[in-house]
This record gives structure tokens, C-alpha cells and sequence, in this order.
């Protein structure tokens, strides 16, 4: 092995090892309130960063070490309910059980989402997020429908309680949805959390909406693009925002938990209203996009949900608007998906369509297996799952702090024989 081998293999081993000891950074070292942080989401390196000399392709070499069904477990963010039982069961888990220890590592899940239930203090859910990151093969996504108003999972832990959006969007103040954003990103990078599933980038126009509502800054799409923007600068100091729920929710007379849910308008339209919060939060730097379980025709005449389509997410999203973050669903045991489509057209519609992350899905275990099987027998390429995997990977490099010490020790050796290998 020539020197610079040795020291880029050294480099690398270094890395691992720092932050798998805890040194300063490590995820995997443990304890809720001992995990330093960087200045916020893709914070310049400085000379204490372990991924300094690290292979320029590290996310490369990771999954290039990684089988398909790891890598297909890192597409799904699931709930704890899920990770204790493989399907929704509504018990909410307030702690992590040898089940979800052993869940986590067969199935590698790349994201959990916390609810309400899962929270009873400040303590509690720090050390929850901290135990399930120490349990975790590869560091996970936390999240959290954490708005503000309605709809706050953590206002047991001491989060923030703030007024709807609405009140927020009506003081006309883009400064204070930005506060909003700080506070709340704040609060919940303290706690171990890593991504918000906020801000509502729907404009509220029909005053019938039954899901939207007060949650969205309001029915003007220049007041809710510049708030939204706003909130999304404030939140990313600490957490990474979630645009949602693309092409927008706030114009239909149905709520997609109950039933599948249609914008009537055409694309035209959608740019001159409903797209304008989500190009602008696109602007700001959102790291994530969640889509809405809404059909809308004049586009996409097949009439599935944008969840589902091509059209919205592929051409729209990412050509019209040049979004290249990650892509989330909403949460697929609602009934504007669970009651119209089987495991199998759920998961290849989300994939041929273009999401990443695959929410909660009502049976996570039976997901997964048709997930692997459809990659294993070619319908879904293994090309496009890396596509996603990529930018799952990428996200998670430059917001956990310790990403590289979080990595099983299986997963660093393969890197680690994969770099050596190649520059034999």
C-alpha cells in the first residue's frame, strides 16, 4: 500500500473513530444534552470538522458498501408504532424497547417521525432520540410536525407554544415567522431533532378548506411566499424545513385524511397562486418538500395524487422549479392512498414519480418487503433508488453532527475496504 493510501485510510479511520468516541461531535456516543452542534445546517468546515480529508464521493463510498435492502430501508421515515409492531397500532412508545433495537437494525429505517404521544417531558423524548440514534446502523432523520398552533407535536417538552400562522401572516411581518422559525429550530435541535415538517406553504383560498385552514399564513400568495421563506431562513439555523404539502392543499374542498382530495386549476393558475409560497421557501433553501395526497387533472389526467405523479413532482418540482432536495410524502396510511392503492402501486408510484422518503406507510414491514422485491426483480433499478439514497445521505452528512461516527461498524469497514480497494 503506497503512504497515501495509508494516510487517506488513517484519514478516514480517524474520522470514524472521533466521532464514534465522542469527540465533540458523535451521535452514536450517547446522552441527549452532550451532543455538540455546528452552526446549523451546511456550516463551513473548520479545522476541527472529521470530514476534513475525507474522500471527496464519502456518500459514494457509503452506499457503494451498502445491499439493497439497505438501501432500501433508508427511503422510509417511519413512526415508532411501526418500529415497535411493523404497522400503525396507535400506542404511541415513549422509550425505545429491544423491538425497536432490533427493528432498527434489520430494517435500517432512514428517518423516524415523532407525535404527540410519543412525548411526556423535555428529558424523556431527548433521551428517546438519543437511544434510537445510538441503536441506529446509520444516523437517523428526526422529525416532527412541529407548525406552531394546531398543530405542535411538542409542546409537552417545553417547545414553544405560538398562535396560528394566520395570526402570525396578518401582522404583515416576515420577521416574525422568521422568529418563529429560530425559536422553534432551536428548541428542537435541543431535544435531538433534525428536521420540522414545517412551514405550511399552502395558500388558503376557499374559506371551506377543512384540513388547512389558520395553519397557512394566510390567503395572499405574496404575503404566505414571503412569510414562508422567512420562517424556513429561521428554522434551517438548526433544523432542516419541510415545504409542504406540494402543489398545494389550500384550495380543496376535502381533507386527503378521509378521502382523496383535487384541485380543479391548471398549471397556469398553479404558478400564479398555489406555487408561489413553495418557489419562494425553494429559494430560501427548504431541504425537503412534502407532497400532498391531491389530484389535479388539468395537469395530470391520470387523476392520482400529486404523491404519485410524475408530472407535479418530476416536471413541475424539480424541472419548473429546479428543486433538488429531498422529496417526503405525506403519510401514506391516509386514506387518500391506503383506501385506493395496493403496497405494490403505492410504492412503485411514489418511486416512478419521483419522492425520496416514503411516510408511514400503514404496513412498514410489507412496504419494505415489496420495496426490496420490485428492486430485486428489476421494476424499480437500483440506479434510481441511489438517486434518492444520494440525497438522503447527503442531507444527513451535513446536518447530524458525528454522521460519520454514527455509521455501524459494519458499514464503516465496507467503506473503508472499498476505498483502500480502489486505489489498489
Amino acid at each position: 500500500m503506497r503512504a497515501s493510501k495509508r494516510m487517506r485510510a488513517a484519514v478516514l479511520v480517524g474520522a470514524v473513530a472521533f466521532g464514534a468516541l465522542g469527540g465533540g461531535v458523535g451521535v452514536a456516543s450517547g446522552g441527549a444534552q452532550a451532543q455538540a452542534r455546528v452552526s446549523g445546517p451546511g456550516a463551513n468546515a473548520s479545522a476541527s470538522d472529521p470530514t476534513q480529508g475525507i474522500p471527496s464521493d464519502l456518500i459514494g463510498l457509503v452506499m457503494a458498501s451498502m445491499t439493497i435492502e439497505e438501501k432500501v430501508g433508508q427511503l422510509f421515515m417511519i413512526d415508532t408504532d411501526a418500529l415497535e409492531h411493523g404497522v400503525r397500532a396507535d400506542d404511541r412508545q415513549l422509550g425505545i424497547s429491544q423491538a425497536q433495537t432490533d427493528n432498527l437494525q434489520r430494517y435500517g429505517p432512514g428517518g423516524i417521525i415523532m407525535f404527540g404521544g410519543n412525548v411526556a417531558s423535555a428529558s424523556q423524548i431527548a433521551q428517546y432520540v438519543a437511544d434510537l440514534q445510538a441503536a441506529s446502523p446509520i444516523p437517523l432523520l428526526i422529525a416532527a410536525d412541529e407548525e406552531g398552533g394546531t398543530v405542535s407535536r411538542l409542546t409537552a417538552a417545553g417547545v414553544d407554544e405560538f398562535p396560528d400562522m394566520a395570526v402570525i401572516g396578518a401582522t404583515g411581518d416576515p420577521g416574525k415567522a422568521r422568529q418563529v422559525g429560530e425559536t422553534i429550530g432551536r428548541q428542537m435541535a435541543a431535544l435531538g431533532f433534525n428536521v420540522d415538517l414545517a412551514p405550511v406553504a399552502d395558500v388558503n383560498t376557499n374559506p371551506a378548506n377543512p384540513v388547512i385552514g389558520d395553519r397557512a399564513f394566510g390567503s395572499d400568495p405574496a404575503l404566505v411566499a414571503a412569510m414562508v421563506a422567512a420562517e424556513v431562513e429561521g428554522l434551517q439555523i438548526e433544523v432542516s424545513a419541510t415545504l409542504k404539502h406540494f402543489p398545494g392543499h389550500g384550495d380543496t374542498g376535502s381533507d386527503s385524511h378521509t378521502g382523496l382530495a383535487s384541485v380543479a386549476h391548471d398549471l397556469d393558475r398553479l404558478r400564479a397562486v398555489e406555487l408561489v409560497p413553495f418557489a419562494a421557501g425553494i429559494e430560501a433553501g427548504a431541504h425537503l418538500i412534502l407532497t400532498a395526497h391531491v389530484s389535479a387533472p388539468a395537469i395530470d389526467p391520470s387523476g392520482v395524487p400529486a404523491t404519485m405523479s410524475r408530472a407535479l413532482l418530476t416536471d413541475v418540482l424539480r424541472g419548473e422549479l429546479g428543486f433538488e432536495g429531498l422529496i417526503v410524502t405525506d403519510a401514506l396510511d391516509m386514506a387518500a392512498i391506503q383506501d385506493y392503492y395496493s403496497v405494490e402501486d403505492i410504492v412503485t408510484g411514489c418511486i416512478d414519480a419521483g419522492v425520496d422518503i416514503l411516510l408511514v406507510p400503514h404496513d412498514f414491514h410489507a412496504a419494505y418487503d415489496t420495496f426490496v422485491a420490485l428492486v430485486q426483480s428489476g421494476r424499480i433499478s437500483e440506479e434510481r433508488v441511489d438517486e434518492s439514497l444520494r440525497r438522503i445521505l447527503s442531507l444527513k452528512l451535513s446536518q447530524i453532527p458525528g454522521f460519520l461516527g454514527g455509521l455501524s461498524a459494519r458499514n464503516v469497514e465496507a467503506t473503508l475496504n472499498l476505498q483502500l480497494s480502489s486505489e489498489t
